[in-house]
């Protein structure tokens, strides 16, 4: 069966840092690109629904003659079409363009901590298909699944405030690093994040709508999933439902002239900021993302939901609960990174008692009781 390597991750000055690393994934990605060192599809065991534009699996790699161990491992069959297009859609440009945001976004990210790992990728030539081939993860799930197992299905416990925390942190540190590397990945949604259930570890997948600095972002046209996707490009887009409800809002936060969305990379991380607000929202309510736009102040779930016992996550983690609220302001401009270790350290010595406190403690304890007896 002839194979061939269609989209090579490119030479990434900005990875150099991985050096030795990053060269040896990329040399064993070559000497793997073919069907050949995998079972027959018949055998793929199906991973999750088919996404519009492709299908995962899981199987395993065998290295053959070079004396490997079998290796279990993700492959992604990708498309000639999206899920239903017509006909008369250009194929070789749908297909082309998401098969090399996949690989370049692979490019990039070989080192990183917060997406799967690069193993090959190639086509094959007989039927036209390309397959993107990532290390097997292991005891992971998306985070659609993970919500409706905690809060619709009970089979998993709801995680602590600790526990939220570290998968927001994992959230905003994976995509400050995805934008400190010049990726915007424009479709962050519940169904592209893995969690594993029980280290509380996050990983990004599906990059097949991402763009680069190496690659045109500033096509216009709309990208992303509905409901999940950042109001200031559904209101570039004509969509009523949200372009209202923006410029409003954008009006009473803004003194500047209607924000327009502008099809840049910078504008485009923006929107992916957005979209990651939106997706820590349904973490901490399990709610629909729909009731973002549904309800005239989303947030004001947190305090309805709170009982006595049990104190809202605003108070027990204003700092992570700020985060998601800056993100979900409709103005773009003030979508700011936080800083989670400056305000856990405030946090702390807030806790702590001054000095002055301390030392008033202390002398009082040693003072002898005054006799109230005349």
């Amino acid at each position: 069966m002839e194979t061939k390597i269609k989209f090579e991750p490119k030479r990434q000055p900005i990875v150099r840092q991985c050096g030795e690393q990053r060269r040896a994934i990329l040399q064993r990605g070559r000497q793997l690109a073919s069907l050949d060192h995998f079972p027959p599809p018949e055998e793929w065991t199906p991973l999750g629904t088919p996404g519009t534009f492709g299908a995962a699996y899981r199987t395993v790699l065998s290295e053959g003659e070079r004396g490997g161990e079998n290796e279990t491992v993700v492959i992604k069959k990708i498309n000639e079409r999206p899920a239903g297009a017509s006909e008369n859609t250009r194929k070789d440009i749908v297909h082309d363009a998401h098969v090399e945001a996949e690989i370049t976004a692979a490019a990039y990210c070989l080192c990183e901590d917060y997406v799967t790992c690069y193993v090959t990728s190639f086509e094959d030539k007989d039927n036209g298909e390309f397959y993107l081939v990532t290390r097997f993860l292991g005891n992971y799930m998306d985070m659609f699944d993970f919500i409706d197992q905690v809060y619709n299905k009970h089979q998993l416990p709801k995680p602590t405030t600790e526990q939220f925390k570290r998968i927001i942190r994992q959230l905003v540190d994976g995509l400050k690093s995805l934008h400190a590397l010049g990726i915007a990945h424009r479709d962050i949604k519940d169904a592209n994040v893995l969690i594993n259930p029980e280290t509380f570890d996050v990983r990004f997948i599906d990059f097949g709508l991402s763009c680069s600095r190496e690659q045109v972002c500033e096509k216009k046209r709309f990208v992303g999933s509905t409901d999940w996707v950042a109001p200031e490009l559904e209101a570039a887009a004509g969509n009523p439902r949200k372009a209202e409800s923006y410029f409003a809002k954008v009006r009473k936060s803004s003194s500047t002239r209607r924000l327009r969305f502008q099809y840049t990379l910078e504008n485009w991380f923006d929107a992916d900021k957005w979209a990651l607000g939106a997706l820590i929202y349904t973490l901490l309510t399990g709610f629909d993302v729909s009731a973002l736009y549904k309800n005239p102040d989303p947030l004001s779930v947190f305090a309805k939901i709170s009982t006595p016992a049990s104190p809202t996550f605003e108070q027990t983690a204003p700092a992570y609960f700020k985060a998601m609220r800056t993100f979900l302001d409709y103005n773009p401009k003030n979508r700011t990174w936080p800083n989670f270790e400056s305000a856990e350290l405030h946090a702390r010595a807030s806790a702590r008692p001054s000095a002055q406190k301390m030392k008033r403690s202390v002398t009082e304890r040693k003072s002898p009781a005054v006799s109230r007896r005349h």
